[in-house]
This record gives C-alpha cells, sequence and structure tokens, in this order.
C-alpha cells in the first residue's frame, strides 16, 4: 500500500517539476536595454565606470550609424530601432502617456501615415508586434522630462502597431526634483524598484536613463529660444553629463546584482550624437553587448560588413535574436555578427576606429571639391585651345600642365595607398597626402621618360590595388577620401561607384595602352584575353567582392565595346555571347549563386511574381536620386565639361586628331568602350552620375596628357631645329 502511495507522489515531483520549470525557463528575463542617448566616447572615457568598463571587458561593442530619413534626434532615432528601417520621426515620437500598467502612444496613426509616403515604407509599431506574437512580454522604465516638458521616446522604440506596450513605468514617479535647471533628474532607487518587479512578469525590457538627454534636450530648447547665444556653458554641459554618467554606472552595478549573464544579454545603447557634436562630424553612436550568447570582441552586420560597424536599423534584429524570435511573419532582417577577439580591446580602439571615419568625413567634401575644380581646370584649358585653334603654347606651361596631369591621375591610387596608415590628424594627413604625390612626380618624371610608360604605370597600379582590395574585405576601398563613407551610410563594403569607375576606367585605360605599347612586338589574340575581361567583371558586381551589380551591367558594356573595337570579325557572335552571358549574371544573381542576391536579383524575383509596385518603387527611386544628383553634385559639373571636350573632339576632329587616333587605334576603342559605359551607368546605379564622371576620368585625362601634351614634343623639336639653324 505504501509503495502504490509513493510512486504517484515520486511520479509528481519528478515529472510535476520539470513541467512546472518549463514555463519558467519561458518566461525568464532574456534581454535587458539600458539606453544612455546622446553620450559621445570621449565623454564616456572621461567618466568613472568601473560597471561598464567590466561589461566591456567581457562583451562586443561596435559604433553605430544612426542615419535615417529624419535628424539625428531621438525622434527618429528611437522609432528607427523600432521599425528597423530608416524611419521619419517627429515631435508625436515623444507623446506619449502611461496608461494602466503599461504606456501607449496616441499619435502613432500620424507616424504610419507619415512613413508609408517614404521609399522606405516602414512600420512604425514593428518591434512590439513581432514580440507579441511571439510569447515576448516587453517592458519600459524611464523618460527624459524636463521642467515643463514631456518627453517620452522610449514608448515609440517599444511600441506595438497600435502604439501600445504592455508592462510601462515612464511617468513622473520615477523622477526627483533636481536644483539643475532642467528641473528633474532620475530617481534610480524607483528604477531599482520597478526593475525587479518587471523582471519576474518581462522577458524583455528597455531603460531610458534620461539624465544625459535631460541636459541635451534643456540646452537644445534654450538656445532655439535664443536665450543662450553659443554653449559657453560647454564645462558645466560637460561636468554634468560626467556626473549623470557616472550615476547610471552605479545603477549597472545594481544590475549585475540582480541578473544572470549566462541567462540574460545585457545591452547599453547610445542611439544618437549630441546635436553640439554632430556640427563637429561626430555623427555616429554606440552599442555595447554583454551576456548570454555574446564573447569579447567586435559587433557587426550583414548590413555593413564591416568590424566595429553597425547601423541604428540593425539594433531590432539585435532585440529578435536576443529574446530568440524566429516567427518574423515572411519579413527579412539582417544577420548580427561577432567577431571575436583573443586580444582584449577596449574602449580606446573604438575611439580610435570613430576618429578615423570622422577624419574622412571632414576631409572629403573639400578634397573632391578641389580634386574636380582642377579637372575642369585642364579640360576647360584643353577646350578653349581647341576651339581657338591654339598650337603654340610656352613650353613651361606645357610643362606644367603636364605636371598637373599626372598629379591627377596620381590622385585615387594616392588615396587607397593612405588606408595602409592609421590617421586621425587632418594636418598630418594632408602632409603624408602631398609627400606621396611628390614621391609619385618624382619617380614617373626622373626614371620614366616614355608617357605610355608612365600611364601603364599609373592605371595598372590602381587596377592591382582594386583588384586585390576586394579580395582582401576591401581595406583601403572602405572609407577612402574619395570612395564612400560609413558615416554617410549609403554604402559599407565591396567598391562604391567612385571607385568602381575609376577602376573599370583604368582597366580599360591600362589594357589599351598596354596593347598600343606592344603592338609591333609581341602578337597577341585578343580573344584569348576574354577570361581576363570575366575576372574584372566578376570583381566588381561578385555579392561577396565589389557587391556592385549595376557596375558589372557596366563593365560588361564598356568592355563589349571596348571589344567589338578592337576585334573586327564575328563581331555578331561576339554580341551573341554578350548577351548570353548577361542573362548567365542575371539568373546567377537572381538564384543566390554568387552569394547574397542583389537589388537586381531581386528585381527579377519581383518582376516573376508581378509585384510591379515594388519595380515602380525602385525605378521612381533611382530616378528621383540621380535627377537629385544632377541638380546638386559637383560630380555634375566635371562630368558635364568631359562631355563637351569628347563632343568636340569626335566631332570637329581636325588632322592631328585623327593621325592621333591612327597612332593609337587600341586607345581609340578603349575610349569608346569608358564612353558606352558611362552612358549605361547613369540607368543602372543610383549615384550613377558619380560613376559616370570616374568611369571617365582616366581616359579623359590621359586623352588629355597625350593628345594635348604631344605639344612637348613638339615644341622641343622646334628648338633643336632653331640652335641647329643657329649653329
Amino acid at each position: 500500500m505504501k509503495r502504490i502511495v509513493i510512486l504517484p507522489l515520486l511520479f509528481f515531483f519528478l515529472f510535476g517539476g520539470v513541467a512546472a520549470r518549463e514555463p519558467d525557463q519561458e518566461n525568464r528575463l532574456k534581454l535587458v536595454w539600458l539606453i544612455i542617448d546622446q553620450l559621445t566616447l570621449e565623454e564616456l572615457a572621461a567618466a568613472h565606470t568601473p560597471n561598464i568598463d567590466y561589461l566591456q571587458s567581457m562583451g562586443a561593442f561596435s559604433l553605430l550609424n544612426p542615419r535615417n530619413i529624419g535628424n539625428l534626434d531621438p525622434e527618429s532615432t528611437y522609432l528607427s530601432i523600432n521599425t528597423g528601417k530608416e524611419t521619419q520621426g517627429n515631435q508625436k515620437s515623444q507623446n506619449s502617456r502611461q496608461l494602466g500598467d503599461g504606456a501607449v502612444n496616441d499619435r502613432i496613426r500620424e507616424l504610419v501615415t507619415l512613413n508609408s509616403r517614404t521609399h522606405y515604407r516602414a512600420e512604425p509599431g514593428l518591434l512590439g508586434d513581432l514580440a507579441r506574437e511571439n510569447g515576448i512580454k516587453i517592458g519600459i522604465l524611464g523618460n527624459c522630462d524636463l521642467e515643463g516638458e514631456e518627453n517620452r521616446g522610449i514608448v515609440s522604440m517599444a511600441m506595438d502597431s497600435t502604439g501600445y506596450v504592455p508592462l510601462a513605468r515612464i511617468d513622473k514617479s520615477i523622477l526627483k526634483k533636481s536644483s539643475q535647471p532642467w528641473g528633474f533628474q532620475t530617481d534610480f532607487s524607483k528604477l531599482e524598484e520597478f526593475f525587479l518587479d518587471f523582471k519576474k512578469k518581462a522577458q524583455a525590457v528597455i531603460i531610458e536613463t534620461g539624465d544625459i538627454s535631460r541636459i541635451e534636450y534643456y540646452y537644445r530648447r534654450e538656445k532655439e529660444n535664443s536665450l543662450l547665444s553659443d554653449r559657453n556653458n560647454e564645462e558645466t554641459i560637460f561636468s554634468a553629463k560626467i556626473k549623470a554618467v557616472e550615476r547610471i554606472d552605479d545603477f549597472i552595478a545594481f544590475l549585475l546584482r540582480n541578473i544572470d549573464l549566462e541567462e540574460t544579454q545585457l545591452g547599453i545603447i547610445s542611439p544618437g550624437p549630441p546635436p553640439g557634436a554632430v556640427k563637429n562630424a561626430y555623427r555616429m553612436s554606440w552599442v555595447l553587448l554583454a551576456g548570454r550568447d555574446i564573447q569579447h570582441g567586435w559587433l557587426s552586420s550583414t548590413t555593413t560588413r564591416r568590424k566595429g560597424i553597425m547601423t541604428i536599423q540593425d539594433l531590432l534584429p539585435v532585440f529578435l535574436e536576443g529574446n530568440g524570435i524566429r516567427d518574423l511573419s515572411g519579413r527579412y532582417f539582417p544577420h548580427i555578427r561577432l567577431i571575436p577577439e583573443r586580444v582584449p580591446v577596449r574602449w580606446e580602439e573604438l575611439n580610435k576606429l570613430n576618429r578615423e571615419l570622422r577624419l574622412i568625413y571632414r576631409l572629403r567634401t573639400p578634397f573632391i571639391k578641389l580634386f574636380i575644380l582642377l579637372q575642369i581646370i585642364s579640360i576647360v584649358t584643353a577646350i578653349i585651345k581647341l576651339i581657338y585653334r591654339i598650337s603654340n603654347q610656352p613650353i613651361i606651361f606645357l610643362r606644367f600642365s603636364e605636371y598637373l596631369l599626372i598629379a591627377l591621375l596620381l590622385v585615387p591610387v594616392n588615396c587607397l595607398l593612405m588606408g595602409f596608415l592609421r590617421i586621425y590628424s587632418s594636418g598630418i594627413f594632408v602632409f603624408l597626402f602631398t609627400v606621396f604625390l611628390f614621391l609619385g612626380e618624382l619617380f614617373l618624371f626622373c626614371f620614366i621618360e616614355d608617357r605610355l610608360m608612365r600611364l601603364i604605370i599609373i592605371s595598372w597600379l590602381i587596377v592591382f590595388l582594386c583588384f586585390f582590395d576586394l579580395w582582401n574585405d576591401y581595406q583601403l576601398l572602405a572609407d577612402t577620401i574619395l570612395g564612400y563613407s560609413s558615416v554617410i551610410g549609403a554604402r559599407y563594403y565591396g567598391i562604391g561607384n567612385e571607385y568602381m569607375g575609376f577602376y573599370l576606367g583604368a582597366f580599360l585605360l591600362a589594357f589599351t595602352v598596354s596593347m598600343e605599347k606592344l603592338k609591333g612586338r609581341v602578337k597577341i589574340e585578343i580573344i584569348y584575353l576574354i577570361p581576363l575581361f570575366l575576372l574584372i567583371i566578376y570583381s566588381i558586381g561578385g555579392a561577396n567582392l565589389g557587391a556592385n551589380f549595376g557596375g558589372m551591367i557596366t563593365a560588361l558594356i564598356s568592355i563589349l565595346v571596348s571589344f567589338y573595337f578592337l576585334c573586327n570579325y564575328r563581331k555578331t557572335i561576339l554580341i551573341l555571347s554578350a548577351v548570353l552571358l548577361f542573362l548567365l549574371i542575371i539568373f546567377a544573381d537572381y538564384s543566390g549563386i554568387t552569394g547574397s542576391s542583389s537589388h537586381i536579383g531581386r528585381a527579377v524575383e519581383h518582376l516573376i511574381n508581378g509585384d510591379w509596385l515594388w519595380l515602380k518603387d525602385i525605378v521612381s527611386r533611382k530616378l528621383a536620386v540621380n535627377l537629385r544628383l544632377l541638380r546638386w553634385t559637383i560630380w555634375t559639373r566635371v562630368l558635364l565639361a568631359m562631355m563637351v571636350y569628347l563632343f568636340l573632339l569626335v566631332k570637329k576632329p581636325g588632322p592631328g586628331l585623327r593621325l592621333f587616333f591612327q597612332e593609337y587605334p587600341f586607345l581609340k576603342a578603349g575610349i569608346y568602350g569608358t564612353l558606352a559605359g558611362s552612358a549605361v551607368t547613369i540607368f543602372v546605379n543610383d549615384s550613377g552620375v558619380v560613376a559616370a564622371a570616374t568611369l571617365l576620368f582616366y581616359p579623359v585625362m590621359s586623352l588629355l596628357y597625350l593628345y594635348d601634351q604631344s605639344g612637348i614634343k613638339k615644341k622641343k623639336m622646334l628648338i633643336i631645329k632653331t640652335e641647329e639653324k643657329e649653329r
């Protein structure tokens, strides 16, 4: 009888206990985010933060690009975390209130309408919807209220599509009065009480620390009201922010005592930089993750493919992965990558990366303007000489023009070479760049007398640098001063439109000028060089290499046109082969054979599925971007100057140009190829104007150098003949 009683009891304790523990495992606290908005890395480094440093020593961090449709204000950055897309926010993002145990943003419909008009079609409330559908209950704590002003953007970060967050404490009960002019400061003892309660009820808790933002909000408001003419109180602001960070660090000590980092992932996030720092080119923020599934090192994502760089939109997949959310309702999100480091990395390493990016961002615009101005001066001078048929020029002018053209041709090469150096000062950057330019000119003019050989050296050098860098994770191409900028955020990896043009134009120049040099000496069957052409094309467009599919199409057309003029036979077969090759590339991209499908491959997929609205959006976006660039970008001016120069040469060639092209027939084929490619790239790239200008750069500058500078040779011959007569 005892056995009969004991066995059911034993069964209950064993199996009933397991059943009782399973819900606890499901309901445990999986993720905690601590929001410290508008805090720079320099300010963090100046504060005494042993607990943050402890988390960093075991966690992984990254810079965050807060780029979105709106400004870098919390109204947009907080909402971008919620939607996972570039989002337009406004003051309505802050209009939230306590509603029972939860909170609600009553203006969410207006935010939905606002974002439905953008190209990105962001869905405010997406984070909350996905959490609810997957059984994740979210709790939020904190606000950024000032005296007489409510700032509760934390709701827009966590809300669902109805604007609701199920568990919240965002009212003034978590604040205490402060003697500071902003009126309030966070009562961390209250946050501790509510956190211990939320820990039992929620699987994800997001905490707005508030005090840093309060300081920035106050001074921004006072400046807008003209109560502060400038930030003379910067030392006061800095001191107040340091004290606030140290209070936050004490609160982190409480969190560490009350969560298990083996089970819970803890994130410290600064969604955006302070307004004053933005004016000084400080446009990146940062994130630190520690705890469950996180090793010491760097964070990255499939959005950027760059160590230590993520976007604000990547924080939505961080939230999803941190909570184990797998059901995404058919949506695609980037994947978060963890890059472990055996050697400890510290905050200083992240700060150095930020300083490098800031330097390139600051120098980029004035550098490009000067580079383009010098191109335009060279081209306009050549146009004037063509129109007025000026042939008798002082040799000193010809010499200066020759040095200038070679210097311009060396600029893209030197910009890549600067990538080997870690530079944080604009003065050092300018000095070293000038030294590199001087050494390049010195070598080419002292040791290389043949003008064709100078062009061959320069053009093959940039081709080799670009080609090998594409196979080496674009260590040089990423954030070069003439290329794309991670701060701007239009591209983070691969080859951008600027260097796609330089690379392809230099290759066509290098190949055709090399053929000019070898003609009559070595017999080369061009048909055997097709594998080389295909390798160049693939390196530009391969999903894991250049990842520039528009550039791949441009390269295909440019090389085929050049090939057509180089080979005077089997042209029909060549064209048919080109069409077949193009279709194969489209298929490979569409099917994902070359890696993740590009936007062109996805366009084919949408076309097959009959999704014409998506295609209409893509076409309209490309047209809008290019039309805007035609109006505003400085590259339009140099492109126009190049087109005018080439038009005059082609339409009114004169006997000199005919003789020139008879002397350089291979170069002529390369120029035709770049002209065709520049026309195509405007239509297949978002910033096709830039790509067209850089694609024409090497051929046009070389044409100026070879055709226009032929006057030097004539002038020398005239001087020699004059001296002989005098003798």
